[in-house]
């Protein structure tokens, strides 16, 4: 049996930079990845393709992103052998983190092993970027600034350690749905990262919240104030950066320590809020 875990990915910093006549958008994020919220995959050796969850909200039929990647996986690596999955889902749904995309990286790593296929990291991306944006990064899981339709990954080397609180509140937001918003109120253009680097390089985070942002921040804090909302709760709880993930809904909150995000964690377990704390 192979196991696999998928963490969450944290968008520190999420920029739409152009989009191609084929309607992928191009992008400059710098992302890291929260070891400590994963999912948790499991692949066996079996005669078909299955896929079991016990998470009741998780549909396991075809449509499910872990079965495309492996019908994927072997169309494109000519394997006849099928593969039972067990996912155990600890990653929010609709939350920007990347949970789908996140077990479908695991998807083709944990193949590679069990079907014996030697692939290399690049060709493993070539795979990922059919699935999503996302994919490729959730391969790699360190801190990187990903570039184009997300197959351009450039690790950074040296990173400052801090802890992240994230709340998602019961607002799902639909990533298509956000994009296509931002189409209508924005001009994409190119993002200069000289000046973000350089903060993250000195591990300055006042300078790094000034640098960081987030796109998808100007038609979501339209539409739904309660995010923005949690965002200047966490800064009076001691974050030096709230910014949101992905396309939301999910406020992280970016503390010193990751003690200090778990002792201001439970000021947001109200109502249905969803609440984790992290270290990176």
């Amino acid at each position: 049996m192979i196991r696999e875990q998928a963490p969450a990915k944290i968008n520190m910093s999420l920029h739409i930079t152009g989009r191609r006549e084929d309607g992928y958008h191009l992008m400059h994020m710098v992302n890291v990845s929260a070891k400590t919220l994963a999912d948790t995959l499991t692949f066996e050796a079996a005669p078909a393709l299955t896929l079991a969850c016990a998470d009741p909200n998780v549909p396991t039929g075809p449509d499910n992103l872990i079965v495309k990647t492996a019908r994927l996986m072997q169309h494109t690596c000519g394997v006849g052998a099928g593969v039972a999955i067990q996912l155990s889902k600890h990653i929010p749904m609709q939350a920007g983190l990347a949970g789908g995309s996140a077990d479908a990286a695991a998807v083709i790593r944990g193949l590679n092993q069990l079907w014996h296929l030697s692939l290399s990291l690049d060709e493993m991306i070539q795979i990922a970027v059919k699935i999503g944006a996302d994919v490729p990064y959730c391969l790699v899981n360190t801190p990187a600034v990903v570039t184009g339709i997300g197959e351009q990954i450039a690790p950074i080397a040296s990173f400052p350690s801090f802890g992240v609180l994230g709340v998602k509140p019961p607002i799902p937001v639909a990533t298509p749905a956000a994009f296509a918003a931002m189409d209508r109120v924005q001009q994409h253009v190119p993002f200069d990262d000289r000046a973000l680097l350089a903060a993250i390089a000195s591990g300055d985070f006042g300078a790094m919240a000034d640098e960081c942002a987030n796109d998808f921040e100007k038609v979501v804090f339209k539409k739904y104030p309660e995010v923005v909302a949690i965002g200047e709760k966490m800064r009076s709880a001691g974050a030096w950066m709230a910014r949101m993930s992905g396309s939301g809904s999910t406020m992280i909150g970016y503390f010193k320590t990751a003690e200090a995000a778990r002792q201001a964690a439970p000021a947001f377990e109200t109502g249905q809020n969803i609440v984790f704390t992290a270290g990176i």
